[in-house]
């Protein structure tokens, strides 16, 4: 199912996914507080919107080849809850309740991974709900016991994968074959200084004391396609100066949005724009800057400018 608006038709950019996930944000709390009343519960529970730029990075990794598109609207973990329940019974009942017509809400699938555990031993049941008729939403279900001994550990485990799974994404093998070779590449740096004798505390301050520009980079994006852009952004504030051009001060600026500093990535996507107009007339550059000074100004509170940075990358 692909995901919709309010006016029925089909979302085309993260933008209108996220509008239309917080428009039925409400929908959903009460399906689920109906749902855990069944099972005799009177909590509800939290739901997680995902991030805009989590959102466009799954759709370009995982649905670039769906048809029909846009990838965006493959999207069905926008909107996304976690239900612990304390008995198989309360599970059933709280499945079989989503199941049935009475709940308002449309069953897209089920996976039932406690008949099938994933590698790593994590058992639940995953449930993708399509909410009046155009949006799903994910609700993954739990035994409690289970989760208070394998929380901590499926943590880490969650973190390996996802890693794995984000960095070897791709849509063919010269993107897998690319990122290999910036693995060796990194990890022939680290050697290199290891031989040197100097001490190493981490590979980032290892890899910040090269002046080769590949070098900073290819480290920079295997972080942040791990997610840890806390650990990428000085790494991207070095590049900007090894490399003083738009793309250096585009990556920066995604990694200060990344970080929580949306008024340091207004002036450096700013600067970007600036570098790129001087530097060469790049429309696909363009947009990418403009998405990112939308999401950086929606990120600082100003929704007026967001919308006219978000309209003008979607123009291009």
């Amino acid at each position: 199912c692909q995901q919709r608006r309010d006016d029925g038709e089909i979302v085309d950019s993260v933008t209108e996914l996220d509008m239309a996930a917080r428009a039925m944000l409400p929908e959903f709390q009460r399906v689920l507080a109906a749902a855990m009343g069944a099972v005799g519960r009177t909590d509800v529970p939290h739901i997680d919107i995902k991030k805009q730029v989590r959102a466009g990075e799954k759709a370009a990794n995982d649905y670039s080849d769906r048809k029909p598109g846009p990838a965006v609207s493959w999207v069905h973990d926008m909107l996304r809850t976690r239900i612990l329940l304390d008995t198989e019974d309360e599970i059933c009942r709280f499945v079989e309740y989503l199941k049935d017509p009475r709940s308002e809400a449309t069953l897209v699938r089920l996976k039932n991974r406690f008949m099938a555990p994933t590698a790593f031993g994590h058992q639940d049941i995953m449930l993708l709900l399509q909410l009046n008729g155009r949006f799903v939403c994910e609700v993954q279900v739990l035994l409690r016991s289970v989760w208070d001994f394998m929380g901590p550990r499926q943590g880490t485990h969650h973190k390996i994968y996802d890693n794995f799974r984000t960095f070897f994404a791709g849509n063919d093998a010269s993107a897998c074959e690319r990122r290999m070779n910036m693995v060796a590449k990194v990890g022939a740096l680290v050697q290199e200084f290891r031989q040197d004798g100097d001490h190493v505390e981490s590979a980032v301050e290892v890899v910040l004391r090269s002046d080769d520009c590949n070098d900073v980079d290819a480290l920079a994006e295997l972080l942040e396609s791990a997610g840890d852009y806390k650990a990428s952004l000085p790494l991207r504030e070095r590049l900007a100066v090894l490399a003083p051009d738009s793309h250096s001060y585009y990556l920066l600026g995604v990694a200060q949005i990344e970080t929580g500093h949306p008024r340091l990535a207004i002036e450096t996507l700013e600067k970007a724009e600036k570098l790129r107009l001087e530097e060469y007339n790049d429309e696909v550059e363009a947009a990418a800057i403009y998405d990112a000074l939308g999401v950086a100004h929606q990120s600082f509170g100003d929704k007026g400018k967001a919308q006219r940075f978000l309209e003008q990358g979607l123009a291009l």
